[in-house]
Formats: structure tokens, sequence, C-alpha cells
């Protein structure tokens, strides 16, 4: 998520892939993050078009709070504002493994995962994003903007005067998302997560946000991405507990006739790269200015015809978005190469639908390297129920709005590569120098492996990816430490109620 005053990312024109090959990726100590998934209001979207309209302006929503200035094409400002997506799930402390949870809700739209902070250490659920790089829990007096003292949560709080090692500062924090905001104080603490900790990590405590930005159980924001675009100019987490790598493998449950209410959602590394999750080799694209995970776009092909203007494209590889965003122009001319479809109205203005019984393959070539996203993932479902018309996971950005008045100075990406592409890649974040985000072609047995259902139909259980996380051969001679993690869907009133009418229908 991105403050309207932090919002800087460099576009160099002359910027080049730059590429290495590895097999052996992993360094440091290395820590596994094993995710689940509630799956009930994804199954729902998939056949009922009230849930998928619901989906549809959720995401455009998240995607106008993060890039503030590029508006989904089509869509107000009003109707383009994000709500923080929250669940949370308490786990038991592992004094060796430092057992973190980490979940996805949304249906792979953001990962979150525990972290302690202060002295003795005070636990909290946080969403982790690829895409902003500020770190900001609720504080204890946290109130709602909209008058309503003490926000209605079962979140944890964090509670500065009980811990040993906070210090605080003459600093405020003011974060701006589309109409929302939150407020409070700067301090510094002793952060952890798993075997990775920075003393004195500077973050932000909340006192007041608007009611929409705050739900449920999370109880904030871990950024990974960038100091260049952090709010109060801190160094993230990531980089200052020293992890030179982390890398993201998700599952995929598309069309599973009966889904678990809670399944495994993949495995997040931190330290390195999984080698029995890729085959062959990573390969790396540098990125293009330290900020956002940018990389170079090479082109865009549908069904091997490259689409016009889509080469020498910037792409953000955010694991906080479920879907992709790319330039109006350049996504109607994707469109137009898919036979049947046209632009979405309505709620489903900046998107486009397609007929369902048709498919297209959609290729990236990112560093020199083709890379396909399955038909499965891009089709999010039926817009009228009778799985005729479908809608596209692919939405149009208008670009003008990045022009416009209290914009950055440098543009933001033109697209923004979400969890429709990454779950067909193993995917790495690399500090450098240089930065690069690498991208490994999953093996063979991936998705079971990562506890998911492969295209054969093969399901992987839950507890074989506890125990693959935590019984990990190290990997380089380095240790391995593990994080059970879990994917999950926020508790807004609009999806329990789809969620207990699509699973109760008679109740």
């Amino acid at each position: 998520m991105k403050p309207v005053t932090s919002l800087r990312f460099v576009c160099l024109v002359f910027a080049f892939p730059w590429e290495i090959s590895t097999r052996n990726v992993a360094t440091g100590s290395n820590l596994h993050i094993p995710l689940y998934r509630k799956h009930g209001v994804q199954k729902a979207r998939k056949t009922h078009p009230e849930a998928l309209q619901a989906f549809a302006l959720r995401n455009t929503k998240a995607f106008q709070t993060k890039y503030l200035h590029s508006t989904p094409s089509g869509h107000s400002d009003g109707a383009s504002r994000q709500v923080l997506k929250t669940a949370r799930r308490s786990l038991p402390d592992r004094a060796l493994d430092s057992v973190v949870a980490l979940k996805n809700e949304y249906s792979d739209t953001d990962y979150y995962s525990q972290i302690q902070i202060g002295t003795p250490p005070q636990t909290f659920n946080v969403v982790l994003d690829t895409g902003s790089a500020d770190l900001w829990v609720a504080g204890r007096e946290v109130t709602t903007l909209s008058g309503r003292g003490g926000v209605e949560l079962s979140a944890s709080f964090y509670i500065s005067n009980s811990s040993k090692t906070f210090k605080s500062s003459d600093e405020r924090f003011q974060i701006t998302y589309g109409s929302g905001s939150a407020s409070g104080i700067v301090g510094m603490d002793h952060i952890r997560q798993g075997p990775y900790s920075s003393v004195d990590q500077k973050f932000a405590i909340v006192k007041n946000i608007s009611s929409y930005l705050l739900a449920d159980q999370i109880s904030g924001i871990v950024g990974m991405a960038f100091e260049q675009i952090s709010s109060m100019n801190a160094l993230p987490f990531w980089q200052s507990a020293n992890i030179s790598m982390f890398s993201f493998g998700m599952t995929r449950f598309c069309d599973v006739p009966f889904p678990r209410v809670v399944e495994p959602g993949g495995l997040v590394m931190l330290g390195g790269a999984d080698s029995s999750l890729y085959s062959g080799e990573i390969s790396f694209v540098n990125v293009i200015d330290e900020g956002y995970w940018a990389i170079k776009i090479d082109d865009i092909s549908v069904d091997g015809d490259v689409v016009d203007g889509s080469e020498g494209n910037s792409a953000a590889i955010d694991t906080g978005t479920s879907l992709i965003g790319g330039p109006a122009v350049v996504v109607r001319n994707l469109f137009s190469k898919v036979t049947g479809a046209r632009p979405g109205t309505g709620a489903y203005q900046g998107y486009y639908t397609y007929p369902c019984k048709s498919s297209f393959n959609l290729t990236l070539r990112l560093g020199g390297q083709v890379y396909t996203i399955d038909p499965v993932d891009i089709n999010l479902g039926s817009i009228d129920g009778n799985q005729l018309e479908c809608l596209a996971g692919i939405f149009s950005i208008n670009q003008a709005t990045k022009k416009s008045k209290g914009a950055p100075k440098n543009p933001l990406p033109d697209w923004i590569l979400g969890a429709v592409f990454l779950k067909n890649v193993y995917s790495v974040f690399r500090r450098g120098p240089p930065a690069a985000v690498g991208f490994g072609r999953p093996s063979s047995d991936y998705q079971v492996l990562l506890g998911g259902v492969d295209l054969d139909g093969h399901r992987g259980l839950p507890s074989e990816v506890t125990n693959r996380a935590t019984q990990m051969p190290t990997n380089s001679g380095t240790n391995t430490y593990s994080i059970p993690f879990k994917i999950s869907i926020t508790r807004s009133l609009l999806c329990l109620f789809l969620y207990s009418f699509f699973n109760h229908p008679n109740s």
C-alpha cells in the first residue's frame, strides 16, 4: 500500500535485463513458511455473479489504494478504494523452529505472517506485501476516523509501555489511501520474524485510522519493497534483518469440486529458494530501479501473437495483488486477439469478458524466458451464472492519471503482476546488488509438494506441507527454519454473508 507522499519510481528507458541462471541459490538461514487458504468465497465467485462482482470491485479498490494515481480505467475514485483485508490465526511458539503463521486471504491476495515486536515480545498478524515498504501496527488506543472510539476487532494491539526496548520519537506518521488514511507516531523497537531480527527497527504505531482500513484480526502491514518508497524514509524490516533473498510458491485450487474449508496455499521461504520446487534454473532479471520490485517486460503474447504496445513495458512483481493490471491501450490490444472478448460494463468496467467455453494462452517474456499463464488462473468465473460469459483476471489502468496533479514525478510501473501470474512460476526476490527478481518453472510435482491440486487431480495434504516445511533438508550446509503459514479470507460482512449463504443454502 502506497502513501501519496512516497510514490517514487524511476523507469530507466535505457535499462536492459540483467540475467543470471543458478541452481543453488539458497543462502544464509532459510525460513520456510507453509501457506493455507480458506476457500469458500473463491468457490462462490466461480458460480455466483454476486460474489464475482464483489470480488471484482474489491480488487479494483485494492489496486487504487496501492497505486493511487493509476486509477483502474472506467472507475471513478469513489469506486477504487481499498479495504484492508484481514484475518488471524494464533499458533504456539516453537523455540527452535521459530514458528510464525502466514496466511493468504481473498484467495491469493494478501499473505500475512506473525511477527514479534518488543521485549518481552508482542505477537501480531501482519500483511506481507512486496508492493510497499512501510511497517506499521495498530496501537492499543486506535480509533476510527468515523468517530467510533476503539476499533471492534480481535486483532492484537501494540502497547509501547509494555516493551522495555521501545524508543519514542518526535516523528509523526501519516499515510493516505485514496479516501482513507492512517496516522500515528513513529518509534523504534526490536522486531523478529523467525530467526531474523532487527534491533531498533523504525515502525509506525497507528492511532487513527479509517474504519475500513483495519478490520477483523490483522494488526498491520510489513512492506517488503525498498526504502525508496517508504513514507518514513525507513529501511524495511527485510533489509534491516539482512534477508538477502525470499521466494514464493503459490498453490492453485481452481475448479476443485469439494474444497476443504482451509486449503494449503504454498510455501514462502525467507533466506533462499527451494530447489525442489522448480525445474531447470532460476532466471533473474534485474530491478529497473530500487523502489518497487519492478522489471522490464520483453513482450506479451496471446496464442503466440505479440500484443502491440507491450514491448519494453515495466512491471511490478506484487505478492499483495491478486490479479494483473496493465495500460488500458495495451490491455485493449490484448483482448482484441481473444475471440468474443468485450469490455466489461457496470461493476466490471476496466475488466474484459470472454466466452466461458473458450480459453487463450497468455505468455510473458521476461529476461528472454517465456512464461505461460494457465487459462484457469485467468478465468475468474461467470458473470451471468450460466457459464456463458466469463470475467478475465486482467484489468486496464488509465495511464492518463499518472500525470494528474499530485502524482509522483517518477512514473509508476506500466503493469502490476499479481497472483494470477505468480501462481504459474516460482518467484525469487533477491536483494543484490544488483537487486533482481527471478523466476523458475514449477517442478512436475509442484502443486502436490505445496499442498495444492495438480492438473491430474492429485492433492497434497496440509500435514504434508507442514512436515515438508519443518523437515526440509539444508542446502549448502545452511540451517533451515520453518514457519507454518495459512491462507484465509477476511471476515467482512459481505464475504461472511456470501460464505454462509453458499455453503448453507437451506439454513
